[in-house]
């Protein structure tokens, strides 16, 4: 028997057809871009912390459901994300472009999804300390870039 909890879960799920359709989006985005990538060991890696994400945000839906602002931001970045793990980022046609247009030495996807993201999960982390820890002032938006940047210096280090 299902507890009221996970039941209005499933209704409040249900009933947010902006969130189905990211959920959906993703999955048909991952499931086209996991045909053939270019490097099927470095895809399985980069695709690891998808996953956890991913997990993690299905694990906490129950204590804390997030704006449809912050699940578009959170689609978005995934989305860049997916099509760098197909591609190995240094492959990226996009970058590929940008190296041509712009006489770069080398293809910079990497860089500008370590920029897109700062700049897209500010908003959600910024979501979680207002609404979740009671974050007020300053506090509420110094957090977010620290944690924004804790996280990227440890998926750094991990990469590496």
């Amino acid at each position: 028997m299902l507890s009221r909890a996970s039941t209005d879960i499933r209704i409040r799920f249900r009933h947010n057809l902006f969130l189905q359709g990211c959920v959906v989006w993703l999955i048909a985005l991952w499931t086209l871009l996991a045909i053939s990538p270019n490097d099927r060991l470095d895809w399985i890696v980069e695709n690891i912390p998808v996953f956890i994400f991913l997990w993690a945000l299905v694990a906490t839906y129950r204590v804390f459901s997030f704006s449809d602002i912050s699940y578009l931001l959170m689609t978005i970045f995934l989305s860049l994300h997916t099509i760098g793990t197909h591609y190995s980022y240094s492959y990226v046609p996009f970058g590929c472009w940008l190296q041509e247009i712009l006489h770069f030495s080398r293809n910079h996807y990497d860089r500008i999804m370590h920029l897109l993201f700062g700049a897209l999960m500010i908003y959600p982390l910024n979501e979680i300390g207002t609404r979740l820890l009671n974050l007020k002032g300053a506090w509420a938006y110094y957090l977010p870039v620290e944690c924004v940047m804790a996280f990227s210096a440890v998926y750094e280090v991990i990469e590496a």
